[in-house]
């Protein structure tokens, strides 16, 4: 197969004219059939570390009016005002793009900054009062219904997720031990949701057990054993750069503030992690008790508004966005009031404003538009995950890395686009004509037409077509699609992702099969590649030949990896946070573990 629209090469100009915020993958929706999610942007073109557990509660996201409802309430009865914001934070530094800086011997990509996208329009009325907005939301454990998972439990080591207790997921035949077993992550348990709790200082919602409920994931699971994603978490840090998130795209760009497919009325453009924020919180597999709403009484609104934010966690005093904030030792963080810490009211105040709307009127508002606010601010803070001072951009590379590198490109530079390593990103799409210009894919037989596909999606055989069939499936649809009778290129066709700090975000591919980088160039080298009919046939040349496999090996574990992800220091530092079935997370600040990066 060949196309007759190639992606471009990294020698593609600037598109100046991008205007995005930029969520990162905070987490995601679950997959049809219900036994699997999508976890964040990523994909699976190419050897990359993308995840997502597709499908599942898409919605969930519509305003029902109303006030704060029973000891839930917003604020004092009495309209008093909420602060539009704690004065005198200091700025928030933010990342202007993807340097790209040859090293000796390198021939270095054009342009030399990818800027990051910026989202349009919104509701957003201070920046860094909505990236400190978004990273406590990202970060608090209050929003899962048992009190103890935030999106950040399946995006915590270097975007993405390393656990491997109670990880695996039986796949399609529902049958563990079989060839379409994948890796996941571990979710909630499996629980009806009734309401929150009228108690400020309990972040456990009144949910029921559900016997069988979902028959597939309470079957498979068991009484006491929490249920898995369908698809492996792909890293939120740099996924700001993609048009569309999820492993199958349907967190759309076009953020409508209601759930990640994007339909109807847009608050926002270039707003993909804004939609993809809005799956996994109210998703009954990952986050929430099945059943719970974003907005209105009883919701997920109704329960964190009046809340301290990160109220059970520690924030380091010198944490990059919320230092200033930080009520270090303790938990929780205070906007300078004598009686009490913060409110989620008092952060959305100083991001979004009040609307000339004051005490629990203001409140209100806030709940019954929770969802908008949630997904831009996630976004807003995401969009600052930049892993731009990898030894690439620095022109650090050793003779053996450039090697590596100058190998890659020929072998993987047609889908992993530089310095993204995508052609799934906002500034490679736009540059061959945005997502409604379509990639035409050359079947094998001469004689068939070529066949329309969305841009920056490919099948590269890591499973059988049937078994899941990605794009095609997407429940926010595609933009093209084949002739009734022709080879469908997108189906099981998987978002390409990118490939920075690509040693820490193990396992790969968008089932987590693959357990090792040195597996993936095995892979690309034919071990176990399926040759399905819709199958990209550059992949079938992207074998890396034992000359050159521990320099490319090199390149992909060490020339992308940012220094500062690999040891947490600003902007990739976080509050306290203990992991289900994984680690305790103590706070980190802006200077991380304590090492030096350059």
């Amino acid at each position: 197969m060949r196309r007759s629209v190639k992606r471009p090469s990294a020698a593609l100009s600037v598109i100046g004219s991008l205007l995005v915020l930029g969520l990162a993958a905070g987490c995601s929706a679950g997959k049809p059939g219900g036994t699997s999610s999508d976890n964040s942007a990523g994909g699976d073109g190419g050897g990359g570390t993308g995840g997502d557990n597709a499908g599942g509660a898409a919605g969930g996201g519509g305003d029902t009016g109303g006030a704060v409802g029973g000891g839930e309430g917003g604020g004092s009865t009495t309209p008093t005002p909420i602060p539009t914001a704690p004065t005198g934070l200091p700025a928030i530094a933010i990342s202007a793009g993807l340097n790209v800086i040859a090293s000796v011997g390198m021939t270095p990509p054009s342009p030399s900054v990818v800027p990051v996208p910026q989202m349009t329009g919104g509701t957003i009325v201070d920046k860094d009062a909505a990236i400190r907005l978004g990273k406590a939301l990202f970060w608090d454990a209050q929003a899962g219904s048992d009190g103890t998972i935030a999106c950040a439990s399946c995006h915590f080591h270097a975007g993405a997720d390393s656990r491997t207790l109670q990880t695996r997921h039986p796949g399609n035949d529902l049958t563990f031990q079989t060839s379409d077993d994948a890796v996941g992550s571990s979710g909630v348990f499996s629980m009806s949701f009734g309401s929150i709790s009228t108690n400020l200082n309990d972040p456990v919602d009144v949910c029921a057990s559900v016997t069988p409920g979902n028959p597939a994931q309470a079957v498979l699971f068991g009484a006491g054993q929490r249920l898995v994603t369908g698809r492996n978490a792909p890293p939120a840090i740099g996924a700001v750069f993609f048009l569309d998130n999820f492993y199958d795209g349907r967190a759309s760009h076009n953020f409508n503030g209601q759930d990640p497919l994007g339909a109807g009325t847009a608050i926002a453009g270039n707003a993909s992690l804004a939609s993809q924020s809005l799956g996994p919180p109210i998703s009954g597999i990952e986050m929430s008790c099945a059943g719970r709403q974003w907005n209105g009484p009883n919701s997920l609104g109704a329960k964190l508004v009046p809340r301290t934010p990160l109220a059970k966690q520690v924030v380091a005093s010198d944490d990059s966005v919320l230092g200033p904030l930080s009520n270090f030792p303790d938990p929780g963080l205070k906007c300078g009031f004598a009686d009490r810490l913060c409110t989620y009211a008092d952060l959305i105040a100083a991001a979004f404003g009040t609307g000339a709307l004051s005490g629990q009127a203001a409140a209100d508002a806030y709940v019954n538009g929770f969802a908008s606010i949630w997904g831009q601010a996630v976004q807003a803070y995401e969009a600052t995950l930049v892993p731009d001072r990898t030894p690439y951009d620095l022109g650090l590379l050793t003779p053996a890395q450039v090697n590596g590198l100058n190998r890659f490109r020929g072998k993987c530079g047609s889908c992993h686009v530089e310095p993204e390593f995508s052609d799934a990103t906002v500034r490679v799409i736009t540059a061959n004509g945005g997502p409604t210009t379509p990639q035409q894919v050359q079947p094998s037989d001469p004689l068939l037409a070529p066949q329309p596909a969305d841009q920056g999606y490919h099948n590269i055989g890591v499973t059988p077509t049937v078994e899941d069939r990605g794009r095609k499936a997407s429940p926010g649809g595609t933009y093209h699609t084949a002739a009734p009778g022709e080879v469908d290129f997108n189906d099981g066709a998987f978002k390409t992702p990118g490939l920075r700090n690509l040693k820490l975000t193990a396992p790969y591919m968008h089932n987590g099969r693959i357990p090792t980088i040195d597996g993936v160039l095995n892979f690309y080298d034919g071990a176990g590649m399926v040759l399905n009919a819709e199958i990209d046939a550059e992949v079938l040349d992207a074998g890396v030949s034992a000359d050159f496999f521990a320099d490319v090996r090199d390149f992909l574990a060490n020339g992308l990896t940012d220094c500062r992800v690999e040891h947490e220091t600003a902007p990739f530092d976080h509050p306290a946070l203990e992991i289900p079935n994984g680690p305790s997370l103590p706070a980190r600040g802006a200077s991380g573990d304590g090492a030096v990066c350059p």
